[in-house]
């Protein structure tokens, strides 16, 4: 038999879960046949006619902050919904994003924005500075091994150690934040395609 204390608890949770189910109707099994009617989602076009520099965006991520950020061919633009703000190459400003050719977008664990971008070897690895609407360029120098082994970035991946994992079109690199420097990885076999990664 229950004892008081139990039968009032017993009593207390029916009345919980019948409340439950009478605000919340859609947790009930649908009945076979039956589906969940889910809104029609809706899309909005951004084009050149809205402030992108052009049409052809190449990567897309939508920050912590909720900024959406687009990588075109032409720029960096950064998005909040109702202006955009666009970053582009100044060959005479070195706080200037490196290259106007985005490939890749990366917000890491510290919410730190990463851009790499280029081709026809031009290009490198950029920091965004939130506070100062800056960029740290980190270019490929031949006669240093711990700068990164290409200036162009195809791709940025953080591990759950918090390292920058680097794709390039000269091999995989690893960014070690607090030394501020890249050790390189290559595939060893001669291939044509083998240092894109």
């Amino acid at each position: 038999m229950f004892k008081k204390d139990s039968f009032g608890f017993l009593v207390s949770f029916c009345i919980a879960i019948i409340i439950l189910f009478l605000l919340k109707p859609d947790i009930l099994p649908q009945s076979k046949g039956q589906s969940t009617k889910w809104p029609e989602p809706k899309f909005e076009h951004i084009t050149v006619k809205d402030g992108l520099p052009d049409n052809s965006v190449m990567c897309m991520i939508q920050d912590h902050l909720g900024f959406l950020w687009f990588g075109t061919l032409t720029g960096l633009v950064r998005y909040d919904g109702y202006e955009m703000t666009l970053y582009k190459n100044d060959p005479n400003n070195p706080k200037s994003i490196s290259h106007n050719i985005i490939n890749v977008i990366f917000e890491d664990s510290e919410g730190t924005i990463w851009i790499g971008t280029g081709s026809d070897y031009d290009g490198a690895l950029n920091r965004f500075d939130r506070s100062t609407e800056t960029f740290k360029q980190f270019f490929n120098d031949a006669n240093d091994t711990t700068s990164i082994s290409s200036n162009i970035v195809l791709s940025i991946f953080e591990d759950s150690k918090g390292r920058l994992w680097l794709g390039t079109q000269n091999g995989l690199n690893v960014y070690d934040k607090p030394s501020n420097s890249f050790k390189r990885f290559y595939y060893k076999k001669k291939s044509l395609f083998q240092k894109n990664i």
